[in-house]
C-alpha cells in the first residue's frame, strides 16, 4: 500500500473544492471536496489523503441504448415508445477509509444503439452492460453499465458502492422501452406491441439478478434490449418480430444509509468522492496508564515516653 498525504487524481478526475451534490428529489452529498471521475472505459484509483477517515460517495451509473429501427408511429397507428434506452441510476452513501488507502472506481459507459438492417445488436457498456440482441432486422439497445466504488481489492466482492445501469431498447419499429436503472431494485423492462408480445427483461435485485424476458412465436426479426449492469444486472429482453422487449435495469447497492435514485443519470457514468480534512482522524487514543503520583512525605509523630 502506498501512504501519501496529497491526494492522487486520475487523469480523467477532477477536483473541485468546497462543493455539496444536490437534487430535486433531497438525495444529497456532503460540502466538502469533491474529487469527479468520469468515464474512461477503465478501472481508476484513488488514494485517500492524510487526515481524512470518511468520504461520501455518489455514484451514476449509465443509460441504455435505443433500439434500432424505431418509428414514431407504431403498427397500430399509434404514438411509438420509440425503443428509448433507460437511464442510470444513482447511489449515495458514507465510507469509513483509511489516509493512504487506494480504492478502486469503475464508472460506467452507456450502451450502444442497436443497428437496423442489418440488426446488429448494440454494444453493452463498460463495467457490466449487457449486449442488445441480434436480428434480421432490427437490433437492440445495449444496457448501460453500473458505476462502483471497491475498497480492499479491485475484484467484485469488494463493492461498497454501487449504481445500477440502465437497460437497452429494445429493436423494431414496436420495441419495448429499457427499465430504470437503480435504485436498491432496478425497472424491468417494457414489453413490444407485438400480439403476443416480446415481455421486457427483470430488474436486477439485492439477491439476484433479472429474469430474461420471453422471445414471441415464430419469427423473430428484432432483438430485445441489454440488461444493466448492477450489483445484480437487469435480465435482457425477449425477441420479437415487429419489435423486442426492453432490457431490465440493474440493481444499487450500499451499505447502511444509502440513498438511492432510479433512471437519473443520461449518457456515461460519473463518480464523485468527497472529503473533509480532519486532523488526527486516524490516531488511536491513548491506552498507557498515567503514572502514579510520587510518594508524599508524612510527618512523623512525636513520642513520648513517662
Amino acid at each position: 500500500m502506498h501512504r501519501k498525504t496529497f491526494l492522487a487524481i486520475p487523469a480523467t478526475a477532477a477536483v473541485v473544492a468546497g462543493s455539496a451534490l444536490v437534487t430535486s428529489s433531497g438525495v444529497s452529498a456532503q460540502e466538502g471536496t469533491a474529487v469527479v471521475f468520469e468515464y474512461s472505459g477503465a478501472e481508476q484509483t484513488w488514494v485517500v489523503p492524510g487526515d481524512v477517515c470518511e468520504i461520501e460517495v455518489d455514484a451514476r451509473a449509465a443509460q441504455g441504448g435505443n433500439g434500432g429501427g424505431g418509428q414514431t408511429i407504431n403498427q397500430l397507428n399509434q404514438p411509438n415508445q420509440l425503443n428509448q434506452g433507460a437511464l442510470g441510476g444513482r447511489a449515495v452513501a458514507s465510507v469509513v477509509v483509511t489516509p493512504g488507502e487506494t480504492l478502486f472506481v469503475n464508472v460506467g459507459g452507456a450502451g450502444q444503439d442497436g443497428g437496423s438492417n442489418p440488426g446488429t445488436g448494440g454494444a453493452g457498456g463498460f463495467n457490466g452492460g449487457a449486449a442488445g440482441g441480434t436480428s434480421d432486422g432490427s437490433g437492440g439497445g445495449g444496457g448501460g453499465g453500473a458505476s462502483d466504488v471497491r475498497q480492499g481489492g479491485n475484484a467484485l466482492a469488494n463493492q461498497v458502492v454501487v449504481a445500477g445501469g440502465g437497460g437497452g431498447g429494445g429493436g423494431g419499429l414496436d420495441g419495448g422501452d429499457g427499465g430504470s436503472g437503480g435504485g436498491s431494485a432496478g425497472g424491468d423492462g417494457g414489453d413490444s406491441q407485438d400480439i403476443p408480445p416480446a415481455t421486457g427483461g427483470g430488474g436486477g435485485t439485492q439477491a439476484t439478478g433479472g429474469a430474461p424476458g420471453t422471445d414471441t412465436p415464430g419469427d423473430v426479426n428484432s432483438g430485445g434490449g441489454g440488461g444493466g449492469g448492477g450489483f445484480y444486472g437487469g435480465g435482457g429482453g425477449g425477441g420479437g418480430f415487429y419489435g423486442g422487449g426492453g432490457g431490465g435495469g440493474g440493481s444499487g447497492f450500499g451499505p447502511a444509509g444509502v440513498s438511492f435514485e432510479s433512471g437519473v443519470q443520461p449518457g456515461g457514468g460519473q463518480v464523485t468522492l468527497i472529503y473533509s480534512v480532519e486532523p488526527g482522524c486516524d490516531t488511536a487514543p491513548s491506552t498507557e496508564t498515567p503514572p502514579a503520583a510520587p510518594a508524599q512525605p508524612v510527618a512523623a509523630a512525636p513520642r513520648f515516653t513517662g
